[in-house]
């Protein structure tokens, strides 16, 4: 009864009724220029098929695969920001914590992105609600620890070898480790004896004035991977670029 027999009426039960439909405005980071330029329309991409709850094959949604809990599915975090901005179920907005959790194990792996039908893009959304949420508070260590790694790898390349040392002395690199909020069982990536920006700088120039090309030396690349770039460095010369890498 309802579906088959004895229907609803088109306008019964629907999930945005015309009366009680009325999102919260929000001002935000991100354009959502494919969702009319509204956080709150963005949700509304997911119609709920559930192709997120597999368990084999695909990207979506790695947590989901972990947990088996609906609210770490693609859908169910579309389902609680849905809820947040009708600010019906869901009454705190951008610092509610069930919000929080149920974001909280995404990897913004971009996969529900590639994944998804209609391509919820749950790495855009969750950045998004952490801004927020994180507005006027402080974020967690492994935050700063992580999000200005730039800065500390930087600092720490002038002193490679005393700071590797450090990360690899037990004790030592137990304690640095519980202070910035990372899990004790990662072992510290080791900083590179010399940047790619100084092996860049000192070497002697190849070029054969060709077409001029910029290599990004990235936070990664430069302090602890140099030896991808001067092979990205070296196969462009050798393919007749002039290679410029930026201050």
């Amino acid at each position: 009864p309802g579906k088959v027999i004895d229907p609803y009426r088109n306008d019964q039960h629907l999930r945005l009724h015309p009366d009680r439909y009325r999102p919260r405005r929000a001002d935000t980071h991100f354009a959502y220029s494919e969702d009319s330029g509204a956080f709150s329309h963005a949700p509304l991409r997911c119609v709920g098929v559930g192709k997120c709850r597999r368990l084999d094959g695909g990207t979506m949604c790695p947590s989901f695969m972990v947990t088996r809990e609906e609210k770490h599915t693609t859908r169910g975090r579309a389902r609680m920001l849905f809820e947040m901005m009708q600010g019906e179920e869901i009454a705190r907005g951008w610092r509610d914590r069930a919000v929080f959790e149920s974001l909280e194990l995404c990897l913004s792996c971009k996969g529900c992105k590639k994944d998804c039908p209609v391509g919820v893009d749950m790495a855009t959304y969750k950045a998004e609600f952490l801004s927020h949420y994180y507005k006027a508070r402080l974020r967690p260590r492994v935050a700063y620890a992580l999000g200005l790694i730039f800065l500390w790898a930087r600092i720490g390349s002038l002193v490679p070898n005393l700071v590797n040392l450090a990360l690899r002395t037990p004790g030592v690199s137990t304690l640095i480790k519980r202070a910035v909020g990372v899990a004790e069982q990662r072992p510290a990536p080791p900083l590179a004896p010399e940047t790619l920006r100084h092996w860049f700088d000192r070497r002697h120039k190849s070029s054969r004035g060709g077409a001029r090309v910029v290599l990004w030396p990235d936070t990664f690349t430069n302090h602890f991977q140099p030896e991808v770039g001067a092979a990205a460095v070296e196969v462009l010369e050798a393919a007749g670029y002039s290679v410029a890498v930026p201050p």
